[in-house]
């Protein structure tokens, strides 16, 4: 599949444009497609030379678990890991292919695919975004602290929701670069409060079992409604989230009133 970010090699040869870690890379499937090459000569040559090869500098293994990253581009990772090649290594992976194609080839691709690219990326206009490691990253954070509630898939929305409220944002793609440590600390301190709140829950359960449950008293629903219910009670009353976002939109006259405690 071609994408609007695709470039032409060659005469035919169009590639999709891949982005990981904020550089261009190719798989060794568009190597091979770009120099005319028979199936997986790119990645026979790379695993004959492996040793002259640096994670981080001439490529980077994506694991399975980092599927999520690449699927914009419409790029498949399979269980045992991708390889992808950076313009270092791909200079180095190239260096047997010398024939009259491989030189025009790998002009055009240092040129247009990694260079051009590069240059595209700092091109100043729209404000810069995340990148995609820091939006897994922020995903991965709220998977964490949501790990330890039961209603996993609800407590994750809200962490999410809790990141786009404060900075004011539609989604965790619509972070800011600027604003990444900000959502990084948001769920920081989201993280010790859901510390507390499963200690808590530890420390009730402890409780229910002790005295009701060993005692041979039946826990029953009754019980447990007025067991919310006096809990409820000993909460600190929550803010009106309504008068908040209307004082928020008032115009700012005298400066901004306290919240509602």
């Amino acid at each position: 599949m071609t994408n609007a970010n695709a470039i032409t090699i060659g005469h035919t040869t169009k590639l999709n444009i891949i982005i990981y870690k904020d550089e261009p890379v190719l798989t060794f499937k568009m190597v091979d497609e770009a120099h005319v090459k028979t199936t997986e000569t790119a990645k026979v040559n790379f695993n004959r030379n492996k040793k002259r090869f640096i994670e981080g500098k001439h490529y980077h293994m994506v694991q399975y678990a980092e599927a999520e990253a690449l699927k914009p581009y419409d790029v498949d990772v399979p269980p045992r890991g991708l390889t992808l090649i950076t313009k270092r290594g791909y200079l180095l992976l190239v260096k047997s292919f010398t024939d009259d194609l491989a030189w025009e080839v790998q002009e055009q691709l240092v040129d247009h695919y990694f260079e051009g690219q590069i240059q595209a990326m700092s091109v100043v206009g729209e404000p810069e975004l995340i990148t995609m490691t820091q939006y897994y990253e922020l995903k991965r954070r709220i998977e964490m602290i949501a790990s330890g509630f039961h209603m996993k898939e609800s407590v994750k929305d809200k962490l999410a929701n809790l990141v786009r409220f404060h900075l004011n944002i539609g989604g965790l793609r619509d972070v800011l670069a600027t604003d990444y440590h900000k959502a990084i600390a948001i769920l920081e301190d989201a993280d010790r409060q859901s510390n507390e709140i499963l200690s808590m829950r530890i420390e009730q359960e402890k409780l229910i079992i002790d005295e009701y449950v060993c005692a041979g008293i039946p826990f029953t629903g009754t019980l447990r409604k007025e067991f919310v219910k006096q809990f409820q009670l000993r909460l600190p009353k929550a803010p009106n989230w309504r008068d908040v976002v209307k004082q928020l939109e008032a115009p700012d006259d005298d400066g901004p009133e306290p919240l509602p405690q």
